[in-house]
């Protein structure tokens, strides 16, 4: 039996129950004869039901969409913790090879997103997340030593697909209206308001962290549903025991993706928790909120974020605000790449300086011998404050080649700035 989305799923030997909540009186009724059905997995549209062997799935009108045998040892059984849905994938970890992931589409079964995933450890539990479209679908699993991962069902041709978000994690499961996803670590609740923030900013990752103390729950307690703020466990004894988190996080993430930015500055600004002003900023860097990022990194004192932000407003050229944007979220081989790719060489080398990437920025200044009088300039002003003499063979050769006068320097970073590439 199974309760979720407004729907009662109920199995017998020999049917398949439907009930809505809209009409507890007549379920719809589906014959099941055939096996033993010892896995029920709802979401908000479709379900699944699965005896370990082979996996079925149906509308909630009763109306059966697939049937799908998973790859893998055919007597290997599969168990609530290897499976799960939303209403565009189904996951399953390998009947054979533990370490493998496969994606479907539920309503087909067919390979959805971008194919299989291969991790480097045994994958002992998976979870889905429930919110978005395709391109915002995630898998978080645990592997066998406790590390948890996220991971994109379809990248859309990002180049990373899978990041790491925490360790020494027991159980796991995703909110049911919101792209939250919560865990038990060490005797303590733990809640990723934004788990996919991790793609992009691992600093707003830890500092969005929420953790909550839940007391003696004796041994293996599970997570049995996280559903709006209050999360459920399932104690070893069978006894159900709920918490709740603060609603302010749901909202948040439901103000944003309304545009409602205003009302979301103002719910942080009275409430005043810094994990609320790391969430907000978290949305407005997935959402590209330049206003509203500013705001949040300047309430959490970040001055490096809140300077580079005003740098992106008063540029003009849009590649230039892309590379800059992507920047601000620590992927400066991505911003190498769009400003070199769009004429912007120079600019490109001062962000690898600005980074002490010198030997890149030496590579981008190539044989233009003002640009690398520009590079040896800035490493020796660098090696002199840092007390150190240069010792990297490569610009010790340049060094006996290039002659540094700092009024021929300003005079070219002048000049580029004049030509609009710096």
């Amino acid at each position: 039996m199974s309760i979720l989305y407004k729907y009662l799923i109920v199995v017998t030997s020999s049917h398949i129950y439907i009930y809505s909540s809209k009409n507890w009186n007549t379920p719809t009724m589906i014959e099941n004869t055939e096996r033993t059905v010892n896995i029920i997995v709802q979401c908000e549209k479709i379900f699944l039901v699965s005896d370990g062997l082979t996996i079925t799935t149906f509308t909630y009108e009763g109306r059966k969409l697939i049937n799908l045998n998973p790859p893998g040892q055919v007597m290997a059984l599969l168990d609530e913790r290897k499976i799960d849905l939303a209403n565009d994938t189904l996951v399953v970890r390998d009947r054979a090879d533990n370490k493998v992931l496969h994606f479907f589409d539920p309503t087909t079964g067919k390979a959805q997103g971008d194919g299989n995933l291969k991790h480097e450890h045994d994958i002992v539990e998976l979870t889905v997340n429930q919110c978005g479209p395709l391109n915002e679908r995630n898998v978080a699993f645990r592997d066998h030593i406790g590390a948890v991962y996220v991971a994109m069902v379809k990248t859309f041709g990002v180049s990373q697909r899978l990041v790491k978000i925490g360790s020494l994690v027991e159980q796991l499961v995703f909110n049911d209206v919101t792209n939250m996803l919560c865990g038990i670590s060490e005797g303590k609740i733990v809640v990723w308001p934004l788990p996919n923030i991790a793609f992009s900013d691992r600093n707003l990752l830890q500092k969005s962290l929420i953790q909550k103390t839940i007391g003696i729950m004796g041994k293996f307690p599970q997570l049995a549903n996280f559903a709006g703020n209050t999360i459920v466990i399932r104690k070893s004894d069978g006894c159900l025991v709920p918490t709740g988190i603060l609603p302010f996080y749901g909202t948040l993430i439901t103000m944003a993706s309304s545009s409602k930015w205003d009302q979301a500055i103002r719910l942080c600004r009275s409430i005043g928790n810094d994990t609320l002003w790391a969430t907000l900023a978290s949305l407005a860097v997935i959402h590209k909120n330049m206003a509203s990022m500013e705001i949040a990194y300047a309430a959490l004192e970040d001055d490096e974020k809140v300077s580079m932000i005003n740098e992106i407003k008063d540029k003009t050229d849009k590649d230039v605000r892309q590379a800059l944007q992507v920047v601000l979220t620590g992927k400066l081989a991505d911003a190498d790449t769009i400003l070199e790719r769009n004429g912007q060489g120079f600019r490109a080398m001062m962000l690898n300086i600005q980074m002490f990437k010198w030997k890149r920025a030496l590579v981008l200044a190539g044989k233009d011998k003002d640009w690398i009088e520009v590079v040896m300039g800035y490493r020796e002003k660098y090696l002199k404050n840092c007390g150190q003499k240069e010792t990297d063979p490569q610009f010790l050769k340049m060094m006996s080649e290039v002659e540094i006068d700092w009024v021929h320097i300003r005079e070219t970073i002048a000049a580029e700035k004049a030509k609009g590439t710096y």
